[in-house]
């Protein structure tokens, strides 16, 4: 991948961690209720930072994927959803921002965020495995070393191979 979608992906990393974070703070029983109402803002905040940079990584994965239209509509599709998802997230922050978080509220924003967390950190081992798959990197080998495999796998179906260097 490119140094923009590696960005973008750190990016769409960092704010998914941010909404993991909330979710501790909301389960933690030492955290009270005014650490939380000065979270909300600054998490929902990083929502509509996070939609965008999921909304960038989208437009830009098609010239990624050019030759693959399956994942590209794959790809696309699990982007829109976790768009979709930040943005739900968003609203409801807000929505909370703007009462006093009694116990069972703050169970249910608790269940929520945990939701979304999961879901989102299921986009992001995605990206990673999508960012393996498509960089192409050169790997450094030592001839003995391949040479010795060679050797050890006497009698498996091989082809010839070129050594350069």
């Amino acid at each position: 991948m490119t140094d923009e979608l590696s960005t973008l992906r750190g990016a769409v990393r960092d704010g998914v961690a941010a909404i993991a974070n909330l979710a501790n703070v909301l389960g933690s029983r030492r955290v009270g209720p005014r650490v939380i109402a000065r979270a909300l803002p600054e998490v929902r905040g990083g929502c509509l930072s996070l939609g965008g940079a999921i909304e960038r990584l989208r437009a830009e994965m098609p010239a990624v994927l050019e030759h693959d239209a399956a994942g590209q509509a794959a790809t696309d599709e699990m982007l829109e959803q976790a768009s979709i998802r930040v943005a739900e997230l968003a609203v409801e922050l807000e929505r909370q921002e703007h009462q006093p978080l009694d116990a069972r509220e703050r169970l249910a924003l608790d269940a929520t965020v945990r939701r979304v967390a999961a879901e989102l950190a299921g986009v992001v081992r995605a990206l990673d495995l999508l960012s393996v798959a498509v960089s192409t990197r050169a790997t450094s080998l030592e001839r003995s070393d391949v040479l010795s495999q060679k050797r050890t796998l006497m009698g498996a179906p091989s082809g010839p191979f070129t050594l350069a260097g």
